[in-house]
């Protein structure tokens, strides 16, 4: 049986509904683009445009509400019943992605976009032919080629080849490009002239330099080939995506995963918040160490969710329960404020932190997960990989009415009782981090190092007093200051990203991190390394 998948975008925009029963709009021009056709796909987008004046609001009655027919057939797809509002602001352009798996013999054929409300098919938009059987690029063999990959980026090539015995000619139209994408986010920095044409023999390669140029931490990061194939911009995976490593770490999995839930992230509403606590024995072997990312195992049936804004928050606890409500995020530290793609299928989705978290021995580390307002709502079967909980290790919220604050989370919500399945990516901390110092002595340390982006700075107080850290430069110079205050008796940390005063970012090299804590003074050296 061969299937629609769809990519759905919601945005609520204005008051003008079309009411039950569907009527086009004059002011909504509805075109279908044929994006790219391989020998048994068709990669397709609908563009809805409101060319008037003021929002226009339409109403289905079913989802998902589009699609396409082939040759006057309209080609069937699993719609529910369920109430679905589209809008559009004035002059705003939507695009909802279709991907539809062949099933015609090779020739010219007609594509007619679609909508569907209630048990009616209605045509929208203009038909347009299609040749399928046609070389294209998923004929040809993509491969992605490491030359070099560090913390201020990678250095890579695509290697393209034609296995066929054909020759093969692409003309990728309308601003093509071919790209990546990292950790399934794609990366729109390489572009290719606007008459891009590849032309392939028999047996010929051909190679696309590729530079990402952006400040890596350590941690994973899955890398993908990807052709932006027309305007507006939709871009189709090629080849087998591949795994790069950026420095030493280690990965600890906590969960079964046999469940299936819109948890920590529940796309069906319009803004989540969720947080739960790992206790110190699920986390056997983190003891003591620096989490350098994280990631969740989703597994989505129906759609992929593009470009999507998460924040993790993680943070130390002696609690093993919420039982008395969400520890909120400013008890916390936000250690992942990303842009997220969630592909169909399961997957991966890494977030790794440009600054560690550090966990230390015996602790309980909390969870928090925050959407903010979102358009991707309604997304019924995109779900996470979960297991059951305790009754109260686990909060949760989730609303189409107003944006949830993590830093003020709601006086109402519910226990789920589910904890989501984590991948942990983590760092051995200090050997001393957790040992008990004497009461009567100053200490100053900081790891990594050498470091790059960021090195913790921690260093114990005796007791109470005024406290100044300065960094400077094997000159003499002083660099940066990072504390200048009062500070109570204990363990604390500061976090140094390698830039001066003035928010530039410094040379590779020695400093030297003076820490004054009233009559005590005690320096470290630090390297930076890029």
């Amino acid at each position: 049986m061969k299937t629609l998948a769809f990519v759905l975008l919601f945005c609520l925009f204005g008051s003008i509904l079309l009411g039950s029963g569907f009527t086009q709009d004059r002011y909504v021009v509805w075109t279908l683009v044929a994006d790219s056709v391989t020998v048994n796909h068709v990669y397709m987008h609908l563009s809805v445009f409101n060319s008037g004046q003021g929002p226009i609001v339409m109403e289905f009655n079913c989802d998902p509400w589009y699609g396409v027919s082939v040759d006057g057939v309209v080609q069937p797809w699993g719609a529910w019943d369920v109430i679905v509002d589209i809008g559009l602001s004035a002059g705003q352009t939507v695009n909802f992605p279709i991907t539809y798996d062949i099933d015609v013999p090779n020739g010219m054929h007609s594509f007619q976009a679609v909508v569907k409300d209630g048990a009616q098919y209605f045509p929208v938009g203009s038909p347009i032919d299609v040749q399928i059987g046609q070389p294209t690029f998923g004929d040809l063999a993509w491969e992605v080629i490491v030359i070099s990959a560090d913390h201020d980026g990678l250095d890579l090539r695509i290697r393209i080849c034609n296995p066929t015995s054909q020759p093969i000619t692409l003309n990728l139209p309308v601003t093509p490009g071919i790209t990546i994408s990292v950790n399934h986010l794609v990366i729109d920095t390489v572009q290719l002239p606007a008459t891009f044409q590849l032309e392939l023999n028999p047996g010929e390669v051909t190679y696309i330099p590729i530079y990402y140029e952006e400040p890596l931490a350590v941690g994973p990061y899955i890398v993908q080939a990807q052709v932006m194939t027309g305007m507006p911009v939709h871009y189709v995976a090629v080849g087998a995506p591949i795994l790069i490593e950026i420095g030493e770490y280690s990965t600890s999995t906590i969960g079964t995963g046999d469940l299936r839930s819109r948890i920590p992230i529940d796309f069906y509403w319009k803004s989540s918040l969720y947080e739960c606590i790992y206790t110190a024995e699920e986390l056997a072997g983190m003891n003591n160490s620096l989490i350098t990312g994280l990631a969740f195992h989703s597994d989505f049936i129906n759609y992929a969710i593009p470009n999507f804004q998460i924040r993790v928050f993680l943070g130390e606890t002696t609690l093993t329960s919420l039982e008395n409500g969400w520890i909120p995020a400013s008890q916390l530290s936000l250690v992942a404020d990303n842009v997220m793609t969630f592909p169909l299928g399961e997957n991966l989705n890494i977030a790794n932190f440009d600054t560690p978290f550090r966990l230390h021995s015996g602790r309980n580390l909390v969870l928090m997960v925050s959407q903010p307002w979102s358009t991707i709502y309604q997304a019924f079967n995109e779900k996470f990989r979960t297991q059951a909980g305790t009754p109260y290790g686990s909060i949760q919220k989730y609303t189409d009415m107003v944006e949830l604050d993590p830093y003020n989370p709601p006086v109402t919500y519910s226990y789920p009782a589910i904890t989501p399945m984590v991948t942990f990516f983590w760092a051995p901390g200090p050997l001393n981090a957790d040992r008990i110092t004497p009461l009567n002595k100053l200490t100053l340390e900081n790891y990594p190092n050498p470091f790059n982006p960021s090195t913790t700075i921690s260093f114990n107080l005796p007791n109470a007093t005024d406290v100044r850290i300065d960094l400077y430069n094997i000159k003499g110079q002083i660099v940066k200051q990072l504390q200048n205050g009062n500070l109570a008796a204990g363990q604390h940390e500061v976090i140094w990203s390698g830039e001066n005063a003035q928010g530039l970012g410094m040379k590779s090299g020695i400093y030297i991190v003076r820490l004054q804590a009233g009559d005590m003074r005690v320096t470290r050296k630090i390297s930076l390394i890029k």
